[in-house]
């Protein structure tokens, strides 16, 4: 990152990569491609470890905190939990009705929430697959989903709005937060939990506080790209914001 140097090519997938992250130990990147298929790659070697396969195309990849386990949420209605050291299946998880957009664990690694077409968010025990939770509330497609890092708060975004809900049972929206012109692709906290950054098809990105959870507070408005925003992601000290856009952009 320094010197901006390309390190490595990871060359494997036939279609569209669509997601991308780090291991948490920062040795392996999971990859989510259209090609049906979720990768992990060594980042040292740029070998794959592991392949995983859905039916349809695969929108979203998450590891376990402990990095032993990989979720995938897929075009086929699915989430998937995998163990990556022996490539086994352990849970599918399949109550979606539609297209499965995003998948992420709970900070503690015992919760799995997706994110679906079909308007709905999904709780899952991770070490089991038993459905825990059902969070019908929005109107629209449910595009992102994100745990807040103390594991108390869980935000999700599409095409109707922004909700925030207590993440302890029984799970109850707390608050919907307005001020995106269309709907919402991309939510992230920083590390510290104290910002919500979002990235919308209106171009712009947005924080809001999360310090004061009733305040509803927008911080700012970042308005430089020309296209939708589809990822937003702070630096680990919070300090810094990236975005993603369809503009060709990341700023």
């Amino acid at each position: 990152v320094i010197s901006g140097k390309e390190l490595l090519t990871l060359s494997g997938h036939t279609d569209w990569v669509l997601d991308v992250t780090f291991s948490p130990d920062g040795t392996c990147l999971a990859t989510a491609s259209r090609d049906k298929t979720a990768r992990v790659w060594d980042i040292n070697s740029g070998k794959v470890k592991g392949i995983f396969k859905h039916e349809k195309g695969i929108f979203g990849v998450a590891f376990s905190p402990d990095g032993m386990s990989l979720a995938t949420a897929s075009e086929d209605e699915t989430a998937k939990i995998w163990d990556i050291a022996s490539g086994n299946l352990t849970w599918s998880l399949s109550d979606h009705t539609e297209r499965v957009n995003s998948v992420v664990f709970s900070p503690d690694g015992m919760r799995l929430a997706t994110a679906s077409k079909d308007k709905t968010v999904k709780i899952w025990d991770a070490k089991s697959g038993e459905l825990l939770d059902d969070l019908a509330d929005h109107t629209a497609e449910v595009i992102d989903v994100a745990f807040s890092p103390d594991g108390e708060y869980l935000v999700t975004a599409g095409q109707d709005n922004i909700k925030v809900w207590n993440n302890r049972p029984p799970r109850e929206r707390l608050l919907t937060l307005s001020g995106h012109s269309s709907w919402v692709e991309s939510v992230a906290f920083s590390r510290d939990g104290k910002r919500l950054a979002t990235g919308s098809k209106d171009g712009t990105a947005k924080v809001w506080n999360f310090e004061d959870i009733g305040s509803r507070r927008e911080w700012l408005t970042l308005a430089g790209h020309t296209n939708r925003i589809l990822k937003v992601a702070f630096s680990p000290n919070g300090t810094r914001l990236a975005t993603a856009s369809r503009d060709g952009l990341c700023k």
